[in-house]
């Protein structure tokens, strides 16, 4: 079974490019161009992973970003055009993306971020007996998660702790529920 890839890309020239760059690497693929496309086709096709633009028609790329990944769980890979160190933190911490990557795209980086993201998703969830461990929001009870808590592990497995997508501690290393849970504890009466 093969992989799935939904792409969310307002330029069809290259919509149409990563899409091919994806095909040749044994990727199912399904392009459209914006979200009210990729909402329609969002739970018949299941991708296992969305790359999108940051900048989508009629909608913010980051808040579509934040509710593909909170929401349903889907890994992101978002495409911009800014370089800056505020970008990153923007979109890994604060929207969830799993990785950023500036236009243009050279397609063999995309393949292969793409294949590495799944792969540790796949670790995560074998490690784990099934559960995803790399979304980290496993790791919070139902409650937590509706007072706002969700959690971010980067590719290297610094995990972030947000509240209402606001940064509220980060730890170097993945963490266990037990961490996270002493850990919530400790900051209850501040939150």
């Amino acid at each position: 079974m093969t992989d799935s890839i939904l792409i969310i890309e307002g330029d069809p020239t290259l919509r149409r490019e990563l899409a091919s760059a994806l095909s040749e690497a044994n990727f199912t693929v399904e392009a459209v161009r914006g979200y009210i496309e990729a909402r329609l086709i969002l739970d018949e096709f299941n991708p296992d992973m969305v790359i999108m633009d940051e900048v989508l028609p009629g909608k913010n790329g980051m808040e579509v970003c934040y509710q593909l990944h909170s929401t349903f769980g889907i890994p992101v890979i978002l495409l911009g055009e800014d370089s800056s160190d505020e970008i990153w933190e923007k979109t890994l911490v604060e929207a969830g993306a799993d990785f950023y990557l500036r236009k243009p795209v050279s397609h063999r980086e995309l393949v292969a971020r793409v294949k590495a993201i799944l792969r540790r998703i796949r670790r995560g969830k074998s490690m784990s007996g099934g559960q995803e461990v790399d979304s980290g929001d496993s790791l919070l009870t139902s409650e937590e998660r509706a007072n706002g808590f969700s959690i971010v592990v980067d590719d290297r497995h610094n995990t972030t702790l947000l509240k209402w997508g606001k940064p509220v501690a980060w730890f170097s290393a993945a963490v266990t529920g037990e961490v996270l849970r002493g850990f919530l504890e400790l900051i209850s009466p501040i939150n």
